[in-house]
């Protein structure tokens, strides 16, 4: 078999499985992010480790400047909008938090004196302070 039956024989097989696969993600019954943040300690550990991080070089170091710009662009093009279709009401949430977070606080800084450089400078860090602060969810 060649590298292209053998590609080509993959992704037949993948796309014929799509009402399987979302068969199995409907059957999931523990969120994964959360069993995630639960292995916290056993990632740190793992990405601690040397042969992970020569590991994680190799793989990064296959992939050419010129490979990855024409990948990117494709899924750019192939995927962008969707994505950003389904994320618009995430988006409309955190912007509605995010909005109503600054709204609250801008008094603060608009009665700050403003006549220096160190006015402005005052107000900048009390800005930055204040979106520091700010936690969506």
């Amino acid at each position: 078999m060649k590298r292209t039956e053998f590609a080509e024989k993959w992704a037949g097989n993948l796309k014929g499985q799509v009402e399987n696969i979302v068969r199995g993600v409907e059957r999931v019954d523990r969120s994964p992010t959360e069993a995630a943040a639960a292995a916290r300690n056993l990632w740190v550990a793992r990405m601690s480790s040397k042969d992970v991080h020569d590991r994680w070089e190799r793989a990064l170091k296959k992939v050419s400047l010129e490979e990855w710009k024409t990948t990117t662009a494709t899924l750019v093009r192939q995927r962008l909008s969707g994505g950003v279709d389904a994320a618009k009401s995430k988006v409309a949430s955190f912007g509605d938090a995010l909005l109503s977070y600054q709204a609250a606080n801008i008094g603060k800084v608009l009665g700050m004196p403003k006549l220096t450089l160190e006015d402005s400078r005052a107000r900048m860090n009390a800005w930055f302070d204040i979106m520091s602060k700010f936690r969506y969810k």
